[in-house]
């Protein structure tokens, strides 16, 4: 059916206002019952004034901008706010079904853009360009809503809330920034690309068979059963989920998750870290560049797997901690020097294997098992005939009915096997 176009809201050059002003000196409204409505609101505000924008739709098929193209028209819908120097806010609310929202935001002064969906089918984007501070805010309630914000404002805020399930939500930061983006239900896809590697980026999933994304430092906690969480990117100067000196972090509870991170180039002090708390968990790390930096894999439960894979040139370091049965950990490093790695395994039938590939010196690898019928093995061995030197291995295990063994390559190493 063919839409039907309203009347533009449009507001041109506006008057200068005092500083701190917090009421807009200029306001366009539109409110429309129905199916098929387009609503459109244009605002200029090059002096300096604060202008506001609110399309309320209520229906099916209607439109309010374009997420599909990203364009913001006469033809198309939507709120477009371009060349302002004072603060501007834009608002769309919409419920009923197969309806599209679109904020456009552009300018110096500070942006507050906002999309409300309640219902099925719904889309909701914003863009903001330009200035410092502001915010960018979606909210959606029922099935297969999709949302999207960019945002190229410095120190802006994004939030995203969906609830129920076949939920997308897609973030893409461009400066600096905090990003917060919750999905309650069951098949929700959420994705963070932070471009500039530098704020804060979290997620928060409750439900099953949820998958999030997130590029650069930041958090995704998920609670449910077969969820996944994947931390991961590539830069120069970047660790995913790590800068320099920072954190990447995947927390999980319930059943049969999977978590996986992989570090890039330079992970400095960085600490990448993952905890899971339920059954059947897999957990993978895998580090590629100069500095290794911190890598913690936390399990409680059973019949975990956990695995790390590193491949640096110093200070590669891997802690895991397992507790249950039937667990697994296989942690593999390699570097030039000075790598370390220890498991701690708490529980029955467990499994722990640590394989140090160096060229230089300095590794120190150990294991601690407390239980029965576990088994540790380490490895410890060098490349192109120069065998690792001063290297340390360490097996402890306390229980009953477990196997230990360490091979090791080179000159001046040690080794101990402790069993109680």
């Amino acid at each position: 059916m063919k839409h039907q176009l309203c009347a533009i809201a449009f507001t041109g050059t506006l008057a200068m206002i005092p500083v701190g002003t917090a009421l807009a000196q200029a306001s366009a409204d539109i409110n429309q019952t129905g199916q098929d409505h387009t609503a459109y609101a244009e605002q200029v505000s090059n002096a300096g004034a604060n202008i506001a924008a609110t399309l309320v739709q209520s229906g099916n098929g209607n439109r309010a901008g374009d997420p599909d193209t990203g364009t913001v028209s006469l033809t198309a819908g939507g709120i477009l706010q371009k060349e302002n120097r004072g603060n501007t806010t834009a608002e769309v609310r919409q419920d009923g079904s197969d309806n599209l929202g679109m904020v456009t935001q552009e300018g110096v002064g500070e942006k507050y853009g906002r999309v409300s969906q309640t219902g099925v089918g719904h889309t909701g984007t914003i863009i903001e360009q330009g200035g410092t501070g502001g915010g960018a805010a979606i909210t959606q309630v029922g099935v297969s809503n999709a949302a999207a914000v960019t945002l190229s404002s410095s120190g802006g805020v994004v939030e995203v809330v969906q609830s129920s399930q076949d939920n997308k939500a897609e973030v893409t930061q461009r400066s600096s920034g905090r990003t917060a983006l919750r999905q309650d239900g069951a098949f929700n896809t959420a994705i963070l690309d932070n471009q500039r590697r530098v704020g804060d980026l979290a997620v928060e999933q409750a439900g099953s068979a949820n998958f999030a994304l997130a590029t650069s430092l930041g958090s995704i906690v998920q609670t449910g059963t077969g969820n996944s969480a994947w931390l991961s990117g590539t830069n120069d100067l970047v660790i995913n989920p790590v800068f320099y000196n920072t954190t990447g972090r995947i927390n999980q509870q319930g059943m049969a998750n999977n978590a996986s991170i992989s570090q890039r180039w330079s992970a400095g002090n960085g600490v990448a870290s993952i905890d899971q708390l339920g059954n059947g968990h897999t957990a993978s790390l895998t580090t590629l560049g100069r500095h290794g930096g911190i890598v913690q894999i936390r399990q409680q439960g059973n019949a975990h797997s956990a695995s790390v894979d590193q491949a640096s040139f110093t200070a590669s370091n891997v802690y895991v901690d397992q507790q249950g049965t039937g667990q697994k950990a296989t942690i593999s490093q390699k570097a030039f020097q000075f790598g370390q790695s220890r498991t701690v395994q708490k529980g029955g039938f467990n499994v722990a294997s640590i394989s140090n590939f160096q060229t230089g010196s300095g590794d120190e690898s150990s294991i601690l098992q407390d239980g029965f019928r576990n088994q540790a093995l380490v490895s410890q061995s060098g490349d192109l005939g120069i065998a690792g030197d001063i290297n340390k291995a360490t097996i402890q295990q306390q229980g009953s009915d477990f196997q230990a063994a360490i091979h090791q390559i080179g000159a001046a190493n040690r080794a101990a096997i402790r069993q109680h």
